[in-house]
């Protein structure tokens, strides 16, 4: 049987099939691979972290106000207690003196109770010089000395002057007489001890 297609269709079937290229389904389909896009999260995020600078200063401001209030309180607290301690050893400064001096108040009630049931006035008078010395070392104890006066200068700033009186045996100024012992603790004077002292007799 004689062909009867023309020469071009017989060409065109005669030749080979070109091999298809086979296109990725991305490309086919043009759709482009999804990516995530974090950069409006992340500023979202930096914005809910980050803290407004006045409301950070307001906040520190109360916290060094809470601390200098419990501050101001624990002081306040300190003074009253010191306060009260103070107060305490005021109140009770004289114990370790009336300590001293209870066996000697014991002795001199001793003394008058020898008194009343009719001892001699030797027995009385050895008693009260019992108590006089027992109290003169109580006083030692606690540091409190008596001033020495007979016989010495007059000194204005430990003895104190009732009355002057004329002698020729002492120089002038010089203390003859402590009518009322004076008492120093440690350096400090209690009292000035009261004396006479002498001046110099009249020219004849």
């Amino acid at each position: 049987m004689t062909d009867q297609r023309n020469p071009q269709q017989a060409a065109a079937e005669g030749a080979s099939p070109q091999p298809s290229i086979h296109q990725p389904e991305s490309e086919t389909t043009g759709d482009m691979p999804e990516t995530c896009d974090d950069s409006q999260g992340e500023t979202s995020d930096v914005e809910s972290t980050s803290e407004d600078p006045l409301q950070l200063a307001l906040q520190g401001k109360q916290e060094y106000e809470e601390k200098y209030l419990r501050a101001m309180a624990e002081m306040d607290n300190m003074r009253r207690r010191m306060q009260r301690e103070r107060d305490e050893e005021r109140k009770l400064a004289a114990l370790p003196v009336l300590r001293e001096l209870l066996p000697a108040i014991d002795n001199l009630s001793r003394a008058v109770a020898a008194a009343a049931q009719g001892s001699s006035v030797d027995d009385l008078r050895q008693g009260v010089e019992m108590v006089l010395a027992q109290t003169v070392e109580a006083f030692g104890r606690l540091h409190v000395s008596p001033i020495d006066g007979l016989g010495q200068p007059f000194d204005p700033n430990v003895h104190e002057a009732l009355t002057q009186i004329p002698s020729a045996e002492v120089p002038p100024m010089t203390v003859v007489q402590v009518v009322e012992q004076g008492y120093r603790l440690h350096d400090r004077v209690i009292r000035p001890s009261k004396v006479i002292v002498s001046v110099e007799p009249p020219t004849a």
